[in-house]
């Protein structure tokens, strides 16, 4: 019955392929559509075709044990937690080697597997299975994810402000956040994240950390680490590829532009949690040292910004120096070539006016010509009517 349903699911998505092609390019559409990842999270049983550490015969060495997925002829999936040799294997659909381009059908998905209680998200399968090396046509969808976050707060004018963003591909108001890469700690990503999207240097106040969980339309299970960051960077730069905008707004403004509940849990917790430590007054109010760093900051930009002018202004002064210095030690060389360029301008003046003139000549003559020809021709015809 699953294997009917898995090929019914395929033709439709075909279908659907055909209609949406336009809007959708083939990866994202297939992702939207499901295709081999609505098994995500499925169960599966499996008989052991490759055990781990064996070679096939292009040398490829298998860093996990391969199973057979029960079922199916040609299905195959990489079993994580299982650092043995072993025959049989059941558990649970972790994540999918999903070709690139859906429409080559030369390429089939490649499940991995993990026992039902497991979780595993991107990087646990990168330490294992080199996608980009052994795998280039594939892209690693997992069930699990894992990104991170933060709540930005600062202080604008004296009063507290937080950060919200909204993506490109939502309508939604959030946090600033993203995907964990290869070797990065959730502080790491959480860092990178912001700098990435805002442009800000985040400091992430150690004591904290908002959990989110929802699953995506793919059928990924998602976990988002939020933490409590401030910053002293004063100017704000949008990602523009990814980013539709953003926005500093006080904390009662911020809870209404949230659509999730849960992220407006995590507002209210990262306040509380503020207060607690001592690092703001209160949900509007930022402590009177923030206050006075914010001065500080200003001060030292305008400082910045004065020195930049200057420093400007000095390059534009030695600039003209070295082009008045350079025209006095070459002043004749440059007169000269001047005065041959524009004894060319002259010349070419002179010898597009010419052709003109001659072009007229010629023009007048041919009038004339004709003009005399159509005389004889009258005077001929007269002749002959006479």
């Amino acid at each position: 019955m699953l294997y009917l349903k898995y090929h019914f699911f395929r033709f439709c998505n075909k279908i659907l392929v055909l209609q949406y092609k336009i809007r959708y390019n083939k990866y994202e559409l297939y992702l939207l559509l499901g295709g081999d990842v609505m098994f995500l999270g499925k169960t599966a049983q499996g008989r052991v075709v490759k055990t781990i550490n064996s070679v096939d015969e292009n040398g490829y060495v298998y860093p996990l044990n391969l199973v057979q997925i029960k079922g199916y002829k040609n299905r195959y999936a990489f079993v994580m937690g299982v650092t043995h040799t072993v025959c049989n294997f059941d558990g649970r659909i972790i994540a999918a080697l999903v070709p690139k381009d859906p429409e080559n059908t030369d390429l089939k998905t490649i499940w991995i597997m993990a026992s039902r209680s497991s979780r595993y998200i991107n990087q646990d399968i990168y330490q294992y299975i080199d996608v980009k090396k052994d795998f280039p046509e594939y892209e690693l969808v997992c069930y699990y994810e894992s990104s991170a976050g933060a709540v930005v707060y600062r202080s604008i004018k004296g009063k507290l402000r937080f950060l919200l963003i909204k993506n490109k591909r939502s309508a939604n108001w959030g946090f600033p956040k993203g995907h964990l890469e290869m070797g990065e700690t959730k502080y790491d990503a959480a860092r990178r994240e912001v700098l990435e999207e805002t442009g800000l240097h985040i400091k992430i106040h150690l004591g904290y950390e908002g959990i989110s969980k929802y699953t995506l339309r793919n059928n990924v299970d998602k976990k988002v680490s939020i933490f409590v960051a401030t910053t002293d960077d004063l100017k704000t730069t949008m990602q523009e590829e990814e980013i539709d905008d953003y926005r500093w707004l006080a904390y009662d403004q911020a809870m209404g532009h949230l659509s999730f509940e849960n992220d407006k849990k995590i507002l209210r917790e990262a306040v509380d949690f503020l207060i607690k430590q001592k690092l703001i007054v209160n949900k509007n109010t930022p402590t009177a040292q923030a206050i006075d760093r914010e001065i500080e900051l200003k001060e030292q930009e305008r400082k910045e910004r004065i020195a930049e002018y200057r420093r400007q202004k000095w390059i534009e002064q030695q600039n003209k120096l070295r082009a008045q210095r350079y025209y006095e030690k070459h002043k004749e060389e440059i007169v000269r070539q001047k005065i041959i360029k524009k004894r060319k301008r002259n010349q070419e003046k002179k010898r597009l006016q010419n052709a003109a003139n001659n072009n007229v000549n010629a023009q007048t003559k041919n009038n004339e010509s004709q003009s005399n020809a159509d005389k004889k021709q009258n005077a001929t015809t007269d002749k002959k009517e006479n």
